[in-house]
């Protein structure tokens, strides 16, 4: 994998990121496949919004349908049809959100599988074993992730064991892994800028491919959480790519962007659309509210997406309150135009040196939505 910073404007970086399958413009937003499938979009309609990119979960890939079961399958992007490339995230998030079927030592994880109960065992070493069986582009190490109100001693705790895990999940990659993939380092902390500073450090010294931010919105005060993006990405090492984990919402990725982040993955432009709320250039929209019902508006009309061009927001309306099953994915398209778009005007921005600019018209665009 190679990555390479094509222009800055500030802290803001636009650069390319190539891998063994890719050539993929920064800023980048992932969409979530998380089980080896975007909801309710297809592989096809990803590929034409531009999409090179996406992620998907070693952990619940894992547990179903199985690491070996897909390895047999030429890894995944055979067995998904997915032609282009694939970062694999590990499971830490998951089993922050796993609740009680968890319990994490210093050794790794033992959890419950929220499908069927059964018991297993994740270490820094067979993560990446599985990782490597699936065949990922990019692989993520095990990382403790703690929840965003824990206290100082649980912020040092589980950035300790991150970066212990961090050295384990090296020396396994370097034996392990396939020719072609990358691994990325994670970096915890917690809202206690002094600690991410120590362990954004103490990861850089391992000299990976890229690093990555976690442990952001997971249930800290927003705007501490804008605060160690802010404070904490331009200390990320400049000639890798630098990842947000789990970020967001337009806005945050807009934040995340001035502050130096290259990549981003969240759920929520295909899970908000299910519920029918769609992000627009002049905010959001919920496709459910009385108005739609009679406006023969495309949800956009600054959007050049399949759905816009061909779909007002009246039949899309009336499609999501009769039940339609397949409104779902014209919903997710939609959604996932527009942080394609979003992540590309930024990058348009920081080559012509007014990302500032851009911004703030942006900003004020969603504002002054009635």
């Amino acid at each position: 994998m190679k990555f390479e910073v094509n222009s800055t404007d500030g802290n803001a970086r636009a650069g390319t990121l190539v891998t063994s399958r890719s050539v993929i413009d920064t800023p980048l937003f992932m969409p979530c496949g998380t089980i080896g499938a975007v909801k309710a979009v297809r592989w096809n309609e990803i590929e034409d919004l531009g999409y090179r990119l996406v992620l998907m979960n070693a952990l619940h890939m894992y547990l179903r349908p199985g690491a070996d079961l897909v390895s047999a399958s030429g890894g995944l992007h055979d067995f998904t049809s997915w032609r282009n490339s694939i970062l694999t995230d590990s499971g830490g998030y998951q089993f922050f959100s796993l609740k009680g079927l968890y319990r994490i030592d210093d050794e790794g994880v033992s959890f419950q599988s929220p499908y069927d109960g059964s018991r297993h065992r994740f270490t820094p070493e067979s993560v990446i074993d599985v990782q490597s069986k699936l065949g990922s582009d990019i692989v993520m190490p095990l990382d403790h992730c703690a929840p965003g109100d824990a206290s100082r001693e649980q912020f040092l705790e589980a950035g300790k064991r991150t970066i212990e895990w961090l050295k384990i999940a090296r020396d396994v990659f370097k034996n392990k892994a396939r020719e072609y993939q990358a691994l990325f380092g994670i970096v915890q902390g917690g809202t206690d800028l002094d600690l991410r500073k120590k362990f954004t450090e103490q990861s850089a010294e391992f000299d990976l491919d890229g690093y990555a931010m976690g442990g952001i919105s997971v249930g800290e005060d927003r705007d501490e959480g804008d605060d160690v993006v802010r404070e904490i990405a331009p200390l990320m090492p400049g000639n890798k790519p630098r990842y947000l984990m789990g970020v967001g919402l337009p806005g945050q990725i807009i934040e995340g962007i001035e502050s130096g982040i290259d990549m981003f993955d969240c759920v929520l432009p295909t899970r908000m659309a299910r519920n029918g709320t769609l992000f627009t250039s002049h905010g959001r929209l919920n496709i459910r509210n009385a108005p739609y019902r009679n406006d023969e508006r495309p949800i956009d009309e600054a959007c050049d997406c399949p759905v816009c061009r061909r779909y007002s927001r009246s039949y899309l309306s009336h499609e999501y309150r009769a039940g339609e099953p397949g409104v779902l994915g014209l919903l997710s398209v939609h959604n996932l135009a527009y942080y394609k778009k979003l992540v590309t005007e930024a990058r348009s921005a920081i080559l012509e040196k007014r990302f500032s600019t851009w911004k703030s018209e942006t900003i004020n665009r969603w504002k002054n939505n009635d």
